[in-house]
């Protein structure tokens, strides 16, 4: 049975951004160049993002896998360091978010054990153009109070049918 392919998959290719993280809302704690490579999965079905960037002096990776269910997204966010390896799911996001960035493609939420509360993590990637790709996570408290934790902007390096396969 084959699935038609869901828009997001324009998102295929290389690019290369800055990305930038915070821990407090008005003060930028990292600041670093960052890679991404999005390829096709699941005969088309899903997308699998892998980044590469750095906090302080070590190198991080940070895997996210979406899947269309139903018209829909669910996925699963893992990473060295947001979630220090431990697979977080994640499905649509209750409420939209606005924001002047582009075609918003995915709005995907999980939680996480904040010593002992849970707390929400939000995953968007919003495509500004066929070469501009925002990619944000925001932290969620567990009174529902969002806070913007990473904010990535790509630049497409490589277009999707140039070198990526399935």
């Amino acid at each position: 049975m084959s699935s038609p392919a869901a828009p997001w998959h324009s998102l295929v290719g290389r690019w290369s951004g800055r990305d930038r993280v915070w821990f407090e809302p008005s003060t930028i704690a990292n600041e670093c160049d960052a890679s991404l490579v999005v390829r096709p999965t699941l005969g088309g079905r899903g997308l699998v993002l892998e980044s590469s960037w750095s906090m302080g002096d070590e190198e991080q990776f940070t895997t996210l896998l979406l899947v269309t269910v139903e018209s829909s997204h669910e996925g699963v966010l893992i990473d060295t360091f947001h979630t220090g390896g431990v697979p977080m799911a994640l499905h649509p996001s209750p409420s939209a978010l606005s924001s002047a960035d582009g075609e918003l493609l995915v709005d995907v939420a999980g939680s996480y054990d904040g010593g002992g509360a849970d707390w929400g993590w939000r995953v968007t990637l919003r495509l500004a153009d066929h070469d501009h790709l925002v990619i944000e996570a925001h932290n969620v408290s567990p009174e529902g109070e969002s806070a913007l934790a990473v904010r990535t902007e790509h630049v497409r390096t490589i277009d999707p049918h140039d070198e990526i396969t399935v």
